[in-house]
């Protein structure tokens, strides 16, 4: 394996450890809010943030496929 492989295997790991730490984050802050509303199920605050979490979650879903169709784009134009 040449030594430019090798280093773009690197960046895709590097990569890759990266959105599962940010998967991470994402999961242990929905399992916080959805003990606190199972806690407190009247509390509008953590409904409030349970809504803002979702809506957080929407949006980078949508900028995920946006970079994804964005990058779809540039490999299928022709060089």
């Amino acid at each position: 394996m040449s030594s430019g492989a090798m280093s773009m295997a690197e960046a895709w790991n590097l990569q890759l450890q990266g959105k599962v730490q940010d998967l991470e984050l994402d999961l242990a802050e929905a399992e916080r809010l959805l003990k606190n509303l199972t806690d407190d199920m009247r509390s509008s605050v953590h409904w409030t943030l349970a809504r803002g979490f979702l809506k957080r979650m929407d949006a980078k879903r949508r900028r995920l496929a946006e970079i994804a169709a964005d990058v779809e784009h540039v490999l299928r134009s022709p060089q």
